[in-house]
């Protein structure tokens, strides 16, 4: 146990407090593979208890008996989650437990809460429970409809002139908002979506400037490009004389 894993427990715990929200319901999800088991002999049945009976005297009943040995049958996995808040739970049973099985059943509980505007989803950091199985498993439709693309293109030529018209729209904006989009891609590319989210909202209130905004808007009324300073040349602390 170190400090990152109490605070990380800590977080947990703070979420298991959370007063009950429907719109915002708290569900815990696991997933555990089982060995399947067949048996080699007939179980036992239970013999019941027999009371006494004139001069005969009681006799003991016996539990059901199963032998010990066990033939192997291949394997399965429970996906499960629970939600404390109200006892409900949603399990199934998979051959598997991959992306793909992830992704489905996701989607499964997603539908089981069709009043919810955000799952709180409490689950471990297993390789298969990151955002990228949606992009690797759901249908171009399907991710359209979710929000997680903005549009779904047909072809490469399509694809590279949507991406050229963006590259387009970037560059006729301030330099200081060119420079916060370029960071905040990358900080997106390595950070999960919620924390590239956060990050983005940090740099937008960071690096807002009214001069730069009225010029935009006063462009965008008059139909013609905005006029914008450009960066000042970044200098080492060294050069300054720091």
């Amino acid at each position: 146990m170190n400090a990152t894993f109490v605070a990380r427990m800590e977080d947990v715990l703070a979420v298991y407090e959370r007063p009950y929200d429907p719109r915002f319901p708290v569900v815990c999800f696991d997933e555990r593979p089982c060995v399947l088991h067949g048996q080699p002999v007939e179980p036992l049945p239970p013999v019941p208890a027999r009371p006494a009976v004139g001069e005969e005297p009681a006799k003991a009943g016996r539990p059901r008996r199963e032998s010990s040995t066990y033939v192997r049958q291949g394997t399965a996995c429970l996906l499960a989650a629970f939600e404390p808040g109200t006892g409900q739970r949603l399990v199934e049973v998979s051959a598997r437990r991959t992306g793909a099985d992830y992704c489905r059943f996701l989607q499964r509980l997603a539908a089981h809460y069709p009043q919810a505007e955000k799952i709180v989803l409490v689950q471990d950091n297993l390789n298969t429970h990151t955002d990228a199985v949606f992009y690797q498993h759901l249908p171009a439709a399907q991710a359209l409809q979710y929000g997680l693309v903005n549009a779904v293109l047909d072809t490469a030529e399509a694809a590279t002139a949507a991406a050229l018209q963006c590259a387009a729209e970037i560059a006729a904006k301030p330099p200081i908002a060119q420079w916060g989009t370029k960071q905040a891609l990358h900080y997106a590319r390595d950070h999960s979506v919620d924390d590239a989210l956060k990050q983005m909202g940090w740099l937008q209130g960071a690096i807002w400037s009214n001069r730069h905004v009225m010029e935009a808007v006063t462009a965008m009324k008059t139909k013609r490009p905005g006029d914008f300073p450009a960066l000042k040349t970044l200098h080492r602390f060294n050069d300054l004389g720091h």
